[in-house]
């Protein structure tokens, strides 16, 4: 299945979506979950599927 041009996947649009809220909060994982009503357990194991996909540190 191809993906149209310009088009981005959910998981494309989700790891946006906890770049900008964690940006926004100063990477405060505690204040950012509640903004995204998740846990924060879940939050975090999200951020490091980040970091392991993309091989970066995203705080420097």
């Amino acid at each position: 299945m191809q993906v149209a041009i310009g088009m981005k996947t959910l998981k494309e649009i989700k790891r946006e979506h906890i770049m900008t809220v964690l940006k926004s909060t100063g990477w405060d994982i505690k204040e950012a979950s509640k903004i995204l009503k998740v846990k924060e357990t879940y939050l975090k194991r999200e951020i490091e599927k980040m970091k392991k996909e993309m091989k970066v540190s995203f705080k420097d």
